[in-house]
């Protein structure tokens, strides 16, 4: 048998291997993109996920300080009521004291 028998019967390889290649060539293609599209959503997801961090951050810091400033004012109201349960007994005792003081240099000019 020759070659020219084999071309007789129209079967040629090479158009079967460059059906192959472009099939596979079409597949990388493909994947590429679907690769590169997903490169893109995790590069979106990425930044989303650093800007809610960021938030989360800013968020936290917030409480913070204003859980500081509650602590400050429940500081501020104890410091206040201490001084007027203080005041509220000093006062009489002041008052007691200037009465004494005054009933003695009264007593003592009277007689």
């Amino acid at each position: 048998m020759t070659d020219d028998e084999f071309d007789d019967d129209g079967y040629d390889p090479a158009e079967d291997t460059d059906a192959s290649i472009r099939r596979l060539k079409a597949e990388v293609l493909r994947l590429n993109a679907a690769l590169d599209q997903l490169t893109a959503e995790f590069r979106e997801q990425k930044a989303e996920q650093d800007q809610l961090r960021l938030r989360i951050e800013e968020v936290e810091q917030a409480v913070h300080r204003i859980e500081a400033q509650r602590k400050l004012g429940e500081q501020a109201i104890a410091r206040l009521e201490a001084q007027r349960k203080r005041a509220r007994y000093t006062m009489p005792l002041w008052m007691l004291f200037w009465s004494v003081v005054w009933a003695v240099v009264l007593n003592t000019l009277v007689f």
